[in-house]
């Protein structure tokens, strides 16, 4: 893992209980190798989220993840509503 990391980070992305779909961020080791994945879980007949096959696991490295970050931030840009976006974080964290 990259240093500084405990062995297992996750963080919800989206979630919508109505369909019973939730998007995860996460970093995990596996076989002494750091990832990245985005993946989608469902709700199953007990209640909890387990994870699916959706979604896509990268090499986490400062390169793949400088990558992922300034796709985002190009995709936003484009989209403009990147300035929209900043505001509303400010608004969160004060």
């Amino acid at each position: 893992m990259l240093e500084g990391h405990v062995d297992k980070l996750e963080v919800e992305l989206f979630k919508n209980d109505e369909k019973g779909i939730l998007y995860k961020l996460s970093v995990t080791a596996f076989r002494g190798k750091s990832y990245l994945s985005v993946r989608e879980w469902y709700l199953d007949f007990e209640g909890v989220y387990a994870p699916t096959k959706n979604g896509f696991t990268v090499p986490y490295t400062l390169d793949t993840t400088l990558a992922l970050f300034e796709a985002l931030v190009d995709l936003l840009s484009k989209a403009e509503v990147l300035e929209t976006l900043l505001e509303k974080r400010n608004e969160r964290t004060t």
